[in-house]
């Protein structure tokens, strides 16, 4: 990485941080509510069965990882912003929550069945390393899911919702270059 994208880059993850450490406190209650129903699609995209272990990336509130513990999965739940694995804690005080780098996984290799991500990728500064990390703590033939935003043609709200912030917010806050929030396309390699 050239020294103007570390930067770059670690000024994008720092925005990030200081945003999920604010609004932890209200995420459950209110994107949550939206964010909520990709959780089983997710598990039944890693065809999750008790006894497997998962690693639930960009945890947040922690509802996918309770989701799958009541589905009888050994689970552990990260996220990289304190405050929401305190929410997950204080939610869900019987799992396994830590603060950890979704691009930087500390974990051993091929320690998980299975990983899942719940809109999550388009808030890593570097969205391949990201899948690169979830790939190397799976264990032969482990299986990864991972939702994102579809555009704001298909998801007509999430137009809308656009559409407002682009009327009302003050673009003149200068904001850290960032990655595509409708990443189409990411180059995966076995």
């Amino acid at each position: 990485m050239a020294a103007s994208e570390s930067t770059d880059y670690a000024s994008f993850k720092a925005m990030e941080l200081d945003g999920w450490q604010e609004r932890a406190p209200h995420y459950h209650d209110r994107l949550g509510q939206v964010t909520r129903p990709a959780t089983a699609c997710l598990l039944d995209a890693t065809n999750a069965s008790p006894g497997m272990r998962l690693l639930d990336i960009c945890c947040g509130p922690g509802h996918a990882t309770a989701e799958a513990a009541a589905r009888g999965l050994s689970v552990i739940g990260i996220d990289f912003a304190p405050a929401m694995v305190d929410e997950a804690c204080r939610l869900f005080p019987d799992l396994d929550f830590r603060v950890g780098d979704a691009e930087a996984l500390d974990f051993h290799d091929a320690s998980f069945d299975a990983a899942i991500c719940g809109f999550g990728l388009l808030h890593l500064p570097d969205g391949e390393r990201g899948i690169g990390e979830s790939f190397r703590i799976l264990k032969q033939g482990g299986v990864y899911a991972f939702s994102v935003w579809c555009t704001p043609e298909k998801a007509k709200l999430l137009g809308v919702v656009m559409d407002a912030v682009m009327a009302h917010a003050d673009a003149s806050i200068p904001l850290p270059p960032a990655p595509s929030f409708f990443t189409s396309a990411i180059r995966l390699s076995a």
